[in-house]
């Protein structure tokens, strides 16, 4: 069985244009879907994700649960990587 990856609460967001993403600090937040990195632009964020948002998520299987506290993500896809050529 998948376990969930504990991830705070307030760092699940959801932006104006309805992604759910985690804001990592420093600038980097991350989609939950698609694991690409996208850049900071606070004036695209809408809010905390809500439950409602969550239980999409939760149906997708991208998020096994969550409480006032965490959000359990059972796997959040690794970013593209550069690779030296």
């Amino acid at each position: 069985m998948k376990s969930g990856v504990p991830i705070s609460r307030h760092c699940v967001i959801t932006l104006k244009t309805s992604e759910v993403v985690v804001d990592w600090g420093n600038g980097v937040f991350q989609d939950i879907r698609t694991g690409e990195l996208l850049p900071e632009d606070d004036q695209n964020v809408s809010h905390t994700s809500l439950d409602e948002e969550l239980d999409v998520l939760r149906k997708m299987g991208l998020v096994e649960k969550y409480d006032v506290h965490n959000v359990y993500i059972i796997q959040m896809p690794e970013p593209p990587k550069r690779t030296i050529e």
